[in-house]
């Protein structure tokens, strides 16, 4: 069983195509390749799994992607390939676990909060210093990932 269970049990649930007003995010599985880089930059051993994130806006031509992963020495830590600010060293984020449908995860004054509603809803909140910034709900659109039951 993985050290991060919880968190691995969310991503599993978690992983397919979101589409909300704002933008299209794919979640998906990092690769050895892929987990390889982010462990070369943090100097990390024992990774367990990685996810990818990728986007697009629907508004404006632009788009983005990020990774991390999770090392089982580093309870509550995410490892990730880049920073959420431009110009800086990868980010390390802390993350939290609320209930098993809730992920918190933050770094400096950001933090944000995703809440799996269902198996094709959740809702996503950022903040940063306390403040809500944008909050989206986002329906799973992927029809290649099968419903899995809710832990509730």
């Amino acid at each position: 069983m993985p050290f991060h269970y919880q968190l691995y049990d969310y991503w599993l649930r978690s992983t397919g195509v979101w589409v909300s007003p704002l933008l299209t995010l794919n979640v998906d599985w990092l690769n050895e390749s892929e987990i390889s880089a982010i462990a070369q930059i943090h100097a990390l051993e024992r990774v367990e799994f990685g996810i990818k994130m990728s986007w697009e806006y629907r508004k404006k031509l632009d788009s983005d992607y990020m990774s991390w992963c999770v090392n089982t020495k580093h309870p509550n830590l995410v490892f990730t390939n880049k920073s959420i600010s431009h110009n800086s060293a990868p980010s390390i984020f802390s993350y939290q676990m609320r209930d098993p449908n809730r992920l918190v995860m933050s770094v400096g004054k950001y933090e944000e909060t995703i809440v799996l509603a269902s198996y094709n809803k959740r809702l996503r909140e950022q903040r940063y210093e306390g403040k809500l910034m944008r909050r989206l709900w986002e329906k799973k659109v992927d029809a290649t990932i099968a419903p899995l039951t809710m832990v509730s």
